[in-house]
Order: structure tokens, then C-alpha cells, then sequence
């Protein structure tokens, strides 16, 4: 048994505190917007709420982190009143956060010099997977350190990869988002091919669905988008990050042209529609949903307004 905190109830953080209480361990969790029902959801499983980072971390042996990004991270980890300074001497943090590599090896060795240790540990399977506990980690650690969280770990997941030290986890999660999004993009750009032809969404996940052309986007989210449910597994907004770190650890010349799109046209639905922000990423389906020239006209709009306001006055 160990003490856990767990720092970040969202979609997947309240499920996956959940699961860690009841595989043995003592958690306690925090969440800096309080009374979300994925905190209920928690402590009906057992855990104690805290009230404050620093009561939530000082006799937790293992600290976890499932936050939206990069900024929350750092605040929550190393900001004034951040974890880092009221935790343990020797104790764990692993961050299930996508945050990419070069912040995760910064952090890491912030951490390092407190005399603590870091895990990077982004996962994949979206929030079904947070609630069945069936995720797949991607983890940036030495092999002992991965050996003495494995059980929390697979209290959660039903896989964990190790990838290499700290960063590896990140650059991993980066490419599985690449992959994510090509094929979330040809799902939707499929619905709508079947409406046309049609074709019933259902039929398309049923008669595809396990053939070569069968994969989770399509089986999970592909009648959703077809049906306008965009109720948020896996946010647009964390996609757009995580689409753009990807570019931002890359050279210019190995940006994926797939996946350069993607995030393009998640962008522009999100410029000019904010409230697809808080949608699941099925969403994307709106850019492909009617003529997709209503987008590519503002998409030119756009570049005409950035190319205005680049000019000098």
C-alpha cells in the first residue's frame, strides 16, 4: 500500500484516481476547479479531497499529474505554492500529461535537483479506457524506477510500454497523436462519403470495422461524429496541443503533411467556432460535414487577414 496523491480530475483523471483506490492504495486528490463529477466519482470510491496542493502532497509517496498541459504542469509542479517543495524527500511524480519531450527533460531535471524522481507517462484510449482501466502508457523512466510504480501503473493501464528515460514517453505520445489524427480525419471525411452514397454510419463501423480498414476512431467515434454527438472523450483542444507540439519537436522540413492539416483545420474550427474547443475531437467531422468550401473560404480569409496585418502601417 502506498500514499498517493492524484492531481487533476478530468475526463480521465477521476476514473484513474478511482481505480487506484480501489486496487489497495491510499489517495488522496486534488483538483484546482473543485466539485467536478469526476471528483464525486473518486471519492465515492474512497478517496480523500484535499483542500490545497501542498495538504495533498505532504505525506504522499507517489504523486500523479493528469493536467491539460504543459503551463498547468509547471504551475501545479513548480509554481509558489506548487507540489515539488511541501513533497517528501525521495518521493515519485509521474505525469500522465502530454506535454512533450523537451518539457518533460526540463521538469525532470528541476525535479531531479530536489532530490525527487520524474516519470513521463502519457497514455492512449481515451476516456473508455480511463473507465475500464484497459489504457496504454507510454513511459519515459530508468528501468527501476518504472519497476517501483509497475503496480499503480497497472492499476490503471493494461499495458505499459517502457520507451526509454524521461522524454521517450512524450516523443512516443506525440507519434501515436500523429497516427490519431490522419485516421480520426478519414473517418469523418468517410462518414460523409457514406451519407452521400447512402449509406447508413452504422453500416460503414459494421462492415468495416473489421476489416483493414477497421481501427478505434472508426469503431468509437465514427457514428458519433456521423450523428453530431460531440460530447468530449478526448477534447479538440488537446488534440490542436498536442498536433502542435508535435510540430514544435520536429525541424521544419519532418512535419508530417497529414497531420500539419489536421491541426490546420482543427485550428481554423476553433478560431472561427470557439465552443468546438470543449468538443470531442469527432468534431472534426464539421469541417468535412456539407461543401468544405465554406471552410476553405475561411481558411483564405484567414490568410488574407494575416497577411494584412503583417504588413506595416
Amino acid at each position: 500500500m502506498k500514499n498517493i496523491t492524484f492531481i487533476g480530475l478530468g475526463i480521465m483523471g477521476g476514473p484513474m484516481a478511482a481505480h487506484i483506490q480501489k486496487a489497495g492504495h491510499r489517495v488522496t486528490v486534488f483538483n484546482r476547479s473543485p466539485g467536478k463529477p469526476s471528483e464525486r466519482l473518486a471519492q465515492e470510491a474512497g478517496c480523500r479531497s484535499a483542500k490545497t496542493i501542498h495538504e495533498a502532497v505532504r505525506d504522499a509517496d507517489l504523486v500523479c499529474l493528469c493536467l491539460g498541459d504543459e503551463s498547468s504542469v509547471r504551475n501545479v509542479l513548480l509554481g509558489v505554492d506548487g507540489a515539488l517543495v511541501a513533497m517528501k524527500e525521495g518521493g515519485t511524480i509521474i505525469d500522465f500529461t502530454t506535454i512533450g519531450r523537451q518539457a518533460a527533460l526540463d521538469i525532470a531535471e528541476v525535479v531531479k535537483a530536489s532530490g525527487k524522481k520524474f516519470i513521463d507517462a502519457p497514455m492512449t484510449g481515451g476516456d473508455i479506457a480511463a473507465k475500464n482501466a484497459t489504457l496504454t502508457i507510454m513511459a519515459g523512466a530508468t528501468e527501476q524506477e518504472l519497476l517501483a510504480v509497475k503496480d499503480v501503473l497497472l492499476s490503471v493501464a493494461e499495458k505499459v510500454v517502457a520507451c526509454g528515460r524521461v522524454g521517450a514517453g512524450q516523443s512516443t505520445k506525440l507519434v501515436n497523436q500523429l497516427m490519431v489524427a490522419v485516421n480520426l480525419a478519414s473517418v469523418c471525411e468517410a462518414m460523409v462519403a457514406a451519407k452521400s452514397l447512402g449509406i447508413s454510419p452504422s453500416t460503414i463501423v459494421d462492415a468495416c470495422g473489421g476489416g483493414a480498414a477497421g481501427s478505434w476512431q472508426l469503431a468509437n467515434l465514427g457514428i458519433r461524429a456521423a450523428e453530431g454527438d460531440y460530447a468530449p472523450g478526448f477534447k479538440v483542444s488537446h488534440l490542436v496541443k498536442d498536433l502542435r507540439l508535435l510540430q514544435e519537436n520536429l525541424c521544419k522540413s519532418e512535419n508530417p503533411d497529414f497531420a500539419s492539416e489536421v491541426h490546420e483545420r482543427l485550428s481554423l474550427l476553433v478560431r472561427h467556432e470557439p465552443d468546438f474547443a470543449e468538443c470531442g475531437t469527432q468534431a472534426l467531422y464539421e469541417f468535412y460535414r456539407g461543401e468544405k468550401n465554406n471552410w476553405a473560404e475561411k481558411r483564405a480569409s484567414d490568410a488574407r487577414w494575416n497577411l494584412i496585418s503583417s504588413l506595416p502601417s
